[in-house]
């Protein structure tokens, strides 16, 4: 199960905000599981509704995923109908 939201509360700005109920875990070559209860990263997401692209910061904790960062509108990948191929 997973429910992610997203605002875009002034300008360029976005956060986001994420349940899962699956944790962040990196699967061994020799069979083990290496759990993650703190995640960081980067991603430059595509939004197929909205049509732009937003660089994000992410932050998980356990099964909460806190994201913010900037909407490039200049960046706008999307036409027409090129979304339903995604």
């Amino acid at each position: 199960m997973k429910i992610e939201r997203f605002w875009y509360p002034f300008g360029r700005a976005v956060i986001g905000f994420g349940f899962s109920s699956e944790l962040w875990h990196i699967e061994r070559k020799n069979g083990g599981i290496f759990i993650s209860f703190f995640h960081f990263g980067y991603t430059p997401d595509l939004n197929p509704t909205a049509r732009f692209k937003a660089s994000l910061v992410c932050l998980t904790l356990l099964w909460v995923t806190f994201r913010f960062g900037f909407v490039e509108f200049g960046r706008s990948t999307l036409t027409g109908d090129s979304y339903d191929n995604i």
